[in-house]
């Protein structure tokens, strides 16, 4: 009996899954986290936005409650990786750090072979879905935030899981809550990412699936639950004490945080959209834009549910980030630097196809090879600007400070990467335990005694 197909319609020639495409994602992980170690910085630091590491680090050495939203994932996390008797105790959350960024640019690799399907010659999935890891992983703003001790690397994590469970179609719906769970107990951000899901997937009649799935969103905000039990022990780490129901919401819902998020002063948030969308601009090379173009242009043609998705998520964080006013909203781009190495990839594995079905194999490998000596040389120079190989000098200046104090005196400040980085070196290094820092902002909140 003769099969006949349509001349659109390819044969199945290998799934994008397979074993070749999946070992090219894991090499280029492995080289991705190789990077990250090698310019990982050793201690607490205040570079690319680490103000928070000293409080942060803290807060998982001691199973304590950092401030708002408390980050119940990331502390559990982090006290698990503090364990490890290897360095210093910030350095070790660094490192899980760096392990957590590359498992995220890992997924959004993962992510491009699920969205190119089954049909796809294992050659191209296998150099779209590394050329999305490897620009995700070395994308500036990324890299930057995979070396510290800060609460982003763990977020991009969770956000390219969220996607490559939405791009899976036979996923579970309570699976895919539990991943969105799992990111609101992290950074509240992720918010976006639910309303996006929600959007795309709400379908009339569909009322058994989004039960399950809202039961998967519920299901991890139990972690919270961590923040009462930990404050009720007296940890070393107490933001806000949080003991009580009433303390307890307003923590997890940032509430003094509230004023600075303000969507309807319209200038500025215009004028704040406009240094975002550079920013997320710069972290891919604009020499290849057209891929990324390519990649939406086929979503947008072949995974319609997906590119709304991908579209909503983008928009929504950068939305979210223009309206909030703060001096560190730059790291809310995250979630668009996954968005366009997801695009990246896919544009890259639909022109690889293209090509190896009009040109000879020759002319395929030198377009790759173009792709990524440009991937390379765009590494080259993130590595040089965000490299923090051997930086101590924050703790360097603790140490200083509180050895130049007298016994029993009372150090005032008004900065957090002040405060923090001598809190750190109080409670967790036990430095001059003597000393009280006050923050004079909050002077409720207070270093030891």
């Amino acid at each position: 009996m003769t099969i006949s197909r349509r001349p659109d319609c390819p044969a199945r020639t290998g799934p994008a899954h397979g074993r070749a495409p999946v070992a090219g994602v894991a090499a280029t992980v492995g080289l991705v986290l190789v990077l990250y170690l090698w310019t990982l910085a050793p201690t607490v630091t205040w570079w690319h936005g680490g103000a928070d590491s000293g409080e942060l680090a803290s807060a998982a050495a001691g199973l304590g409650v950092p401030h708002p939203t408390g980050y119940p994932l990331f502390v559990l996390l982090g006290r698990a990786a503090t364990a490890v008797p290897v360095g210093d105790v910030a350095g070790r959350v660094n490192a899980m750090n760096a392990l957590l960024a590359a498992t995220g640019a890992g997924l959004a690799g993962l992510t491009v072979l699920v969205l190119v399907g089954q049909r796809t010659h294992p050659l191209p999935a296998a150099l779209g879905a590394s050329a999305c890891v490897l620009a995700c992983g070395t994308a500036p703003l990324y890299w930057s935030q995979a070396i510290i001790a800060e609460v982003y690397a763990l977020h991009a994590a969770l956000v390219a899981l969220v996607l490559l469970l939405q791009a899976r179609r036979g996923t579970h719906p309570a699976l895919r809550g539990a991943a969105l769970g799992l990111a609101l107990t992290n950074h509240l951000t992720s918010a976006v990412l639910l309303v996006a899901s929600l959007a795309v997937t709400l379908r009339p009649g569909r009322w058994r699936a989004l039960a399950w799935f809202g039961a998967g969103v519920l299901a991890p905000l139990t972690l919270y639950l961590l923040l009462p039990v930990r404050a009720a022990a007296d940890p070393v780490a107490n933001w806000g004490d949080p003991d009580s129901p009433s303390r307890l919401l307003a923590h997890i819902t940032g509430r003094q945080y509230r004023d600075y998020f303000q969507p309807f002063a319209v200038t500025e948030t215009l004028t704040a959209l406009g240094q975002l969308l550079r920013t997320a601009a710069r972290e891919l090379p604009v020499v290849l834009a057209p891929l990324v173009a390519v990649g939406g242009w086929w979503l947008a043609h072949h995974q319609r549910r997906m590119a709304w998705q991908l579209a909503l998520t983008a928009a929504g964080m950068l939305l979210l980030a223009a309206s909030y006013r703060t001096t560190d909203r730059h790291v809310y781009v995250l979630p668009v630097t996954i968005v366009l190495a997801v695009l990246l990839g896919t544009g890259v594995t639909r022109v690889a196809v293209w090509l190896m079905d009009r040109s000879p194999r020759r002319t395929v490998a030198a377009a790759t090879t173009a792709v990524l000596l440009v991937l390379a040389a765009h590494a080259v120079r993130a590595g040089q600007a965000v490299n923090l190989r051997g930086d101590d000098s924050a703790l360097a200046f603790a140490r200083e400070t509180l050895a130049a104090l007298p016994p029993g005196a009372t150090y005032y400040s008004a900065r957090d990467d002040v405060t923090f980085t001598l809190w750190y070196a109080q409670r967790t290094l036990g430095l001059r335990r003597d000393v009280r820092v006050v923050d004079v902002r909050n002077p409720a909140l207070r270093g030891v005694p």
